[in-house]
């Protein structure tokens, strides 16, 4: 049986869903009406278990200083994540320059309300474009996954769960 609303495979004998906590609701079969309420609370409780959430990348910006270089750390904010579409990537407005090499490692944090911040580092593959980059963001049924590139070009991370 999977969950309604982060479809965890779970144990139809269970009170709820051991992952996102949304209860375990028993449809008999051919019960339209039924089923369709059931998706309906599924939709509600969804949009309130992650109303609270932010993704929020790292940008390091380097500085020259005499005698050395230094890099100041910053987080922006990517998205809430109820502004993400499943399979629609939200693009970062700010472009970067593009890095040599086969793969690139992005950081970035995801909160949630007053919750101690999750950091995930994520390694993309270099994307086939000529032009700067941007940082996108892709929303999924139980988390997301980051975008590297622009809308013409650009390469996906694995899934990150915010579960």
């Amino acid at each position: 049986m999977l969950c309604l609303v982060c479809k965890n495979e779970m144990d139809p004998n269970a009170a709820k869903c051991p992952r996102c906590g949304f209860p375990v609701i028993h449809v008999p079969d051919g019960d339209e009406a039924g089923r369709q309420a059931a998706l309906e609370m599924a939709e509600q409780y969804r949009g309130e278990f992650w109303a609270d959430w932010e993704i929020l990348l790292e940008v390091r910006t380097n500085h020259l200083r005499e005698g050395g270089l230094d890099v100041d750390r910053d987080h922006v904010k990517l998205a809430d994540w109820r502004e993400l579409e499943p399979g629609k990537i939200l693009w970062y407005q700010e472009s970067f320059a593009r890095v040599s090499g086969t793969a690139v490692v992005l950081k970035c944090m995801v909160r949630r309300a007053d919750e101690t911040p999750r950091v995930i580092s994520c390694t993309l593959a270099v994307p086939d474009t000529d032009t700067f980059w941007q940082v996108g963001v892709v929303g999924t049924e139980t988390g997301f996954r980051l975008a590297l590139g622009n809308p013409a070009s650009f390469t996906q991370s694995k899934e990150i769960t915010l579960l």
